[in-house]
């Protein structure tokens, strides 16, 4: 009798009868529903049930999944309280899973290295400015582990990747490239080839954390506070989070590497559980910080005297506005109508070259109304400013200067870098700015960060602008009406700064690291359902003891969504959680409600 785990939405594992001779982590062929289905050995010891079926076929010679990463599994499964199939189905290739209709299914027969586990769980925090630098010692650390045992360098983002991989590659011949991006089959193959120990070196985003090394030596994790390490489509996990937990399951050496480290990080370095190296600051020539209250207009007039400056010696400007569009949104002036997404209720973003309302959100799109559906007005107020209007003002202080934009709806646009004169630019633009004779960079209006609803929007914009003043300008000018705000301190004095601030205000607060906190989200097409399911769950957490906090109310492309924010001890969280799966009106509805054990 074994468990067979389906790559499938399924709660729980299915028992079947099973030859003698099987072993955990090989592919097995099982009736379901009237259909063959492929599914792996998760057990050897299957609960006997009647009506307990047959496996059709053992597909494999030797585990898919060897025994130690399938533990790795169970514990990411039980810690983010989602079911084993379903990270099953995200942590391995889909294509191994996959029935051929015509030809044979291919069995996979080895060989595996014997398992080794490294020297010792050792995490550091490298807290480097410098990228050069950074690359270093990663470089140095790799040449060492490289000789006997194989090694998994994470970073972010897939172009990323690929701006690093000539570099590694000249180094390291036997390595790979593993992320989002690659085929069904490509994904199938490294696998296999790391498992078989034919790959030493794998580069990859997050998803790359679940390949089966064998003899894995040291994980790196370059850029460790970025927010694309964060999955937010299948379930919810951090990946930097579990590559120390990985590290920790294979006892082997972790890297984190940042200019701007996370909060929750720096504190765990600064309190020994990591080790902390750090390098030199790093700063532009001139870092000026503009108080906006003293001024008029979104351009202040020391801004617009150093852009003339810089077109004067023929250098280049960069204007960072992360916001796209003429206005994020679009008020009647008359009555106070907001126009906002029939879809998700998000406020709607005026285009004024297109003219149409978008929601930044679903992608809704609406033609640009000539007058309010309330009261029949016709002024319209804009709120906010995004990159079409910043281009339009700009353009009237500036008329002689070669100007261009780059934000997600012209990233298609071809851009000679070297010939233009001021770019205007969202994060699509990347930490890197792509232009030859940049001078000054200027950060139109920095409160736009900070005035996200989310507890780490001071971290998140700090962490944004020390990664624009890192770029080889001479001058940075930032405008804020908040000049006085830990994050410019920061920026001026170092990060320990802004750590010192803003770790004093967590405390205070009871955010992480800490307390813990988990986000529920529950999801249906009948509102009330969706209501009702969230003031139960708010009704039974509140008993425990738990702080809550919502429902939190959201729509989108025609289904509702309530969320509960909780917060409490690591402990109290997994029990309280547990209990709620435990609930007939939960288990029963569980595809509409999921969890995010650490929103963070």
């Amino acid at each position: 009798m074994i468990e067979v785990t389906l790559p499938l939405k399924i709660p729980k594992s299915l028992s079947y009868l099973a030859p003698d001779e099987v072993r955990l982590g090989q592919r097995v062929i099982v009736p379901l529903r009237g259909k063959k289905t492929l599914g792996l050995i998760t057990s050897l010891e299957g609960a006997l049930v009647p009506g307990t079926r047959l496996v059709e076929a053992v597909v494999d010679q030797e585990p898919v999944l060897p025994e130690e990463e399938l533990s790795f599994l169970r514990w990411v499964a039980d810690y983010h309280l989602a079911p084993l199939g379903q990270v099953i189905r995200y942590a391995l290739p889909r294509a191994l899973f996959a029935l051929p209709r015509r030809k044979a299914l291919e069995s996979f027969a080895g060989p595996i290295p014997p398992k080794e586990k490294g020297g010792g769980f050792s995490p550091f925090l490298l807290h480097e400015e410098d990228e050069k630098s950074r690359l270093a010692v990663y470089l140095r650390n790799l040449e060492e582990v490289l000789e006997k045992r194989q090694a998994l360098f994470l970073l972010p983002e897939k172009k990323k990747l690929q701006e690093l991989w000539p570099l590694l590659r000249e180094r390291f011949p036997s390595m790979a490239l593993y992320h989002g991006g690659l085929n069904p089959r490509e994904r199938a193959r490294i696998w296999l080839e790391v498992l078989c120990g034919k790959v030493s070196l794998v580069l990859g985003t997050r998803s790359a954390l679940f390949l089966p090394f064998t003899k894995l030596g040291i994980i790196i994790v370059e850029d460790e506070d970025d927010p694309s390490y964060k999955e937010e489509q299948a379930f919810r996990y951090q990946a930097r989070d579990l590559a120390l937990m990985k590290g920790k399951f294979f006892e082997v050496k972790v890297i984190l590497g940042s200019p701007a480290p996370s909060i929750k990080s720096f504190y765990w370095a600064k309190r020994g559980k990591y080790k902390l190296q750090k390098g030199e600051k790093r700063s532009p020539e001139r870092l000026e910080i503009i108080d906006l209250r003293q001024n008029r207009g979104l351009l202040s007039q020391r801004l617009l005297n150093a852009v003339r400056l810089t077109l004067r010696r023929q250098e280049q400007v960069f204007f960072f506005l992360n916001r796209l569009g003429y206005a994020p949104a679009l008020q009647c002036q008359e009555c106070g109508y907001l126009w906002s997404c029939p879809r998700c209720w998000s406020p709607l973003a005026y285009h004024r070259q297109e003219e149409k309302l978008l929601c930044h959100l679903c992608r809704q799109t609406l033609p640009a109304p000539p007058i309010c559906p309330e009261c029949g007005g016709g002024e319209l107020r804009f709120l906010g400013t995004g990159t079409e209007r910043l281009w339009e003002i700009v353009q009237k202080f500036f008329p002689q200067a070669r100007m261009a934009r780059l934000d997600r709806e012209t990233a298609k646009e071809t851009i000679d870098f070297e010939g233009i004169d001021i770019l205007i630019a969202t994060r699509k633009a990347g930490w890197q700015i792509p232009l030859p004779r940049l001078s000054l960079i200027a950060v139109i209006l920095a409160d736009q960060m900070l005035g996200l609803p989310d507890w780490r929007a001071a971290e998140r914009t700090y962490q944004i602008l020390k990664r624009l003043s890192l770029n080889p300008a001479r001058w940075v000018i930032i405008q804020t009406f908040h000049p006085r705000h830990p994050v410019f301190h920061g920026l001026q004095k170092g990060y320990e700064a802004f750590f010192q601030a803003e770790i004093k205000a967590r405390y205070r607060a009871g955010f992480p690291p800490f307390k813990r906190l988990a986000l529920l989200r529950f999801e249906d097409r009948d509102r009330q359902e969706v209501e009702a399911l969230a003031e139960r769950a708010k009704e039974l957490l509140e008993k425990q003891d738990l702080e809550v906090f919502g429902p939190r109310e959201e729509r989108r492309r025609g289904t509702f969504y309530s969320s509960l924010l909780l917060r409490g001890s690591t402990e109290d969280l997994h029990l309280a959680l547990k209990r709620l799966l435990r609930e007939d009106d939960f288990s029963r509805k569980r595809e509409r409600w999921l969890v995010d054990f650490d929103p963070d």
